[in-house]
């Protein structure tokens, strides 16, 4: 993918929404591509990490104890919070079919935001909606 294709798919992610194309073009030139077999781990429960993964083809699926708690399709972010809080990975997401990923590390997302800290407002109601979906889902669950 060349850099306009990259900055077409961060635009289609919700946690970048409001960021500005010249922005999101740099974002782009320092994203990596990471192509993904059908049964490919991509992460670990348990392993520490920092960075954040946007599906770009494929379908993944993240699991805790082979128990199935979210999938995520071409236009997802996957890992988000380990760039904003290096934990251990709370689940192990592995790919379901053949996958194409782009690969953003914590120093560029930490670099976008005080570079640009008008971006860290679409970033964190992004965040913050995650939050309350997932909240909301674990409540019917319950039910």
């Amino acid at each position: 993918m060349n850099v306009v294709e990259r900055v077409t798919v961060l635009r289609g992610v919700e946690l970048f929404a409001g960021t500005p194309g010249r922005v999101l073009a740099g974002l782009a030139a320092v994203a990596e591509e990471i192509d993904l077999a059908a049964g490919a781990t991509l992460l670990e429960q348990g392993e520490l990490g920092q960075t954040l993964f946007i599906v770009v083809e494929g379908d993944l699926v993240a699991e805790i104890s082979h128990q199935t708690i979210a999938t995520f399709t071409p236009g997802t972010v996957v890992g988000e919070l380990a760039v904003f809080v290096p934990e251990p990975r709370s689940a192990t997401v592995r790919a379901l079919t053949r996958a194409r990923l782009l690969a953003i590390e914590k120093q560029a997302v930490d670099e976008l935001l005080l570079d640009h800290p008008e971006v860290a407002m679409s970033v964190i109601t992004a965040l913050v909606r995650r939050f309350q979906e997932s909240n909301r889902i674990r409540s019917q669950k319950s039910t």
